[in-house]
């Protein structure tokens, strides 16, 4: 099921996390979308980001994520959120981890919302 709103971007995000179903997960995306984490490469493309996102659906992680802020310009709209991860490392080891997330999305032909920058530690 595709966003139908900005917001809705977030919440499929989780579902999609949750049902551990890589292929909505990055069916979020646009076909040349970038991912960024603190202090490596980003990540362009919906392939290349569905890999790095296979290894959170590994983890088996649950996450809570509250859309803070939607801001919305035409085609396109920020949105801001706060999330808490929960999980297991490579180890076994439990995890938790926890953040702010900056996102753009932007209106398809279809009415539909993908993400094209996807900032999950975003700033404070």
């Amino acid at each position: 099921m595709p966003a139908r709103t900005p917001a809705e971007c977030h919440s499929l995000w989780r579902e999609y996390l949750h049902a551990r179903d890589l292929e909505s997960l990055t069916s979020l995306y646009e076909e040349e979308a970038v991912f960024i984490r603190p202090g490596q490469p980003a990540v362009t493309g919906r392939d290349a980001i569905g890999e790095l996102l296979r290894g959170h659906l590994e983890q088996n992680g649950r996450m809570e994520l509250r859309t803070t802020c939607v801001i919305p310009a035409g085609d396109i709209a920020l949105l801001r959120g706060e999330w808490t991860y929960s999980g297991a490392g490579a180890d076994g080891k439990p995890f938790t981890s926890a953040g702010a997330s900056l996102e753009v999305v932007r209106r398809q032909p279809d009415g539909t919302w993908r993400y094209v920058i996807d900032l999950p530690f975003g700033p404070a």
